[in-house]
């Protein structure tokens, strides 16, 4: 368990002093007539610079590391992580489903989650006003890959948009309760690792459903998720805060 956390941060430090490197590249980008292609999904609340540089981010990565070849397996394992830690969070899964599309000219799968949701009403504005709230979506925006990384199956190139989300929502999130976003991070990713390890069968019969049948029911969520405890996530902001030196 230590050693995929430590293997995750280093994954993650790697992407994101990449991206610091990234304002080098491609000098002649024109996002007129360039697709933003593995875009975040709270792209509506960054600035155009912020937009211009996650996009140069993303070819510097995927220049170094290639394209993540977005297999039927990961993608499953993602969808798999995402289920489960919302479930763990007190979220009721509707279903889940597998799909393919094209990506550079190649075909890739990718996949999408549905379940009760607590919306996301602007990242700075939300965090401020229920940073609780705001952290729970924060952890289920990372288990995708934690998923990929506990099942063994991830990519350096492997969901960015996620892992750039994973560097906005710490921050926000810190702004508005006074902790740093180095803290908040660790302990999205933690509660995340630990929850898959603690339910590693159960993310090893979703993800197997999800590869061979590539979609899941709420009736097959409610029968493969039986066994998951349901965990109160309310408290770990006040923990952290209590803690001493790790306020900034």
């Amino acid at each position: 368990m230590t050693e995929i956390l430590h293997t995750l941060r280093q994954d993650q430090n790697k992407a994101m002093t990449t991206a610091i490197q990234a304002t080098l590249q491609r000098p002649s980008f024109r996002p007129e007539t360039e697709p933003l292609r593995n875009a975040p999904n709270s792209i509506a609340n960054l600035s155009r610079e912020q937009l211009l540089g996650q996009y140069r981010s993303v070819q510097a990565i995927e220049c170094e590391f290639g394209i993540d070849p977005a297999t039927l397996p990961q993608a499953a394992a993602r969808a798999a992580g995402h289920v489960i830690v919302a479930k763990v969070m007190g979220e009721t899964i509707r279903g889940a489903r597998l799909f393919r599309q094209s990506y550079t000219g190649k075909p890739v799968w990718l996949g999408r989650n549905t379940r009760t949701w607590h919306g996301d009403d602007g990242l700075r504005k939300y965090a401020s006003e229920n940073p609780v709230l705001f952290l729970r979506a924060a952890i289920n925006n990372i288990a995708g890959y934690c998923a990929e990384a506990v099942a063994g199956l991830s990519h350096q190139a492997s969901n960015l948009d996620e892992h750039f989300n994973a560097a906005l929502y710490p921050e926000a999130i810190g702004d508005a309760v006074g902790l740093p976003a180095l803290a908040v991070k660790c302990v999205m990713a933690d509660f995340a690792l630990s929850t898959l390890d603690v339910h590693r069968r159960q993310l090893d019969v979703v993800r197997g459903h999800l590869a061979r049948k590539r979609r899941m029911t709420q009736r097959d969520a409610g029968r493969m998720l039986a066994g998951v405890k349901e965990v109160c996530v309310d408290d770990l902001l006040e923990n952290l805060l209590s803690m001493e030196g790790v306020r900034s």
